[in-house]
C-alpha cells in the first residue's frame, strides 16, 4: 500500500500499518481512529495536522467473512444520526450547529467503502491518495476529515466513557462513533471547529462493523 508521508513521517506509516496487521485478528480486534484538519494558512500547499492514534477492543470471538452494504444497518439513518450527535455535542459547548451538506458525499462514502474493502482506517486511500486529494475544496476556505470504525451486535468498549456498549441500531453506532472522536483531543477539535457544513459518508460491511467519514467544511 501505497502512503503519503505526514508530518509524523515514518512514525504515523508504523501506527498504520500495526493497525492494518491487527485488523483480522479473531479473537481480539483492534481498529484505529484518525483526524486530520486542514489549516486555513493561505499557503499554496495545504498543512495537514495528524491526530494520534486512539484504539478500542471488541471482545470475543470476530470474523470478516466478506463485504456488503448492509441491509439491517440503513447507511443513510446512520449518516443522519451522526450529524444529529455532532450537533448536539457542539451545542452543549455553546457552538452553532453544522449544516447537513451533500457536497462531500460521494468523496466521503467512497473513502469509507475503501476502508472497508482494504481493511484500515485512515486517510490515505488504498490508491495512495490522501485527503487533500480525494476532497474537493472548491466553496471551503478549511476543511477537515474525522474517519473511524466501529461495531454493532458485538460488545465494543466506547473510549469516551470506558464502558463496555452493545450498539443495536443507527442511534446507537452513530452514539459510539461520536463519543469515540469526543475522546480524542484531535477529532474533537474538528467536531468542534469554525466550520460551517459536515458530510457523513458511511459504508455497513460484514463482520459486524461500520466505517465512517466526517467532511466538515469552513467558508
Amino acid at each position: 500500500m501505497q502512503n503519503r508521508k505526514t508530518d509524523s513521517g515514518s512514525l504515523a506509516m508504523t501506527a498504520l500499518k500495526i493497525v492494518v496487521g491487527l485488523f483480522f485478528v479473531g479473537a481480539l480486534a483492534l481498529i484505529g481512529v484518525f483526524g486530520y484538519a486542514q489549516l486555513d494558512d493561505g499557503a499554496d500547499t495545504p498543512e495537514f495536522e495528524k491526530a494520534g492514534e486512539l484504539r478500542y477492543e471488541v471482545a470475543g470471538d470476530w470474523d470478516n467473512p466478506g463485504r456488503y452494504e448492509g441491509e439491517t444497518y440503513d447507511r443513510g439513518e446512520i449518516e443522519e444520526a451522526v450529524v444529529e450527535h455532532t450537533n448536539e455535542e457542539r451545542r452543549a459547548e455553546g457552538l452553532g450547529v453544522l449544516e447537513a451538506s451533500e457536497r462531500h458525499r460521494s468523496a466521503a462514502r467512497s473513502h469509507s467503502a475503501d476502508m472497508a474493502n482494504h481493511g484500515y482506517v485512515g486517510h490515505v486511500g488504498s490508491e495512495g491518495r490522501g485527503f487533500e486529494e480525494r476532497v474537493e475544496p472548491r466553496g471551503c476556505s478549511s476543511l477537515g476529515e474525522n474517519a473511524a470504525a466501529t461495531f454493532y451486535e458485538v460488545p465494543v468498549r466506547n473510549a469516551r466513557t470506558d464502558g463496555t456498549e452493545m450498539n443495536t441500531d443507527a442511534e446507537d453506532v452513530a452514539d459510539m462513533l461520536v463519543d469515540d472522536w469526543m475522546a480524542s483531543p484531535a477529532h474533537r477539535e474538528n467536531l468542534l471547529g469554525e466550520y460551517d457544513s459536515v458530510t457523513v459518508g458511511v459504508y455497513v460491511s460484514a463482520g459486524n462493523t461500520v466505517f465512517a467519514t466526517q467532511v466538515f467544511c469552513g467558508g
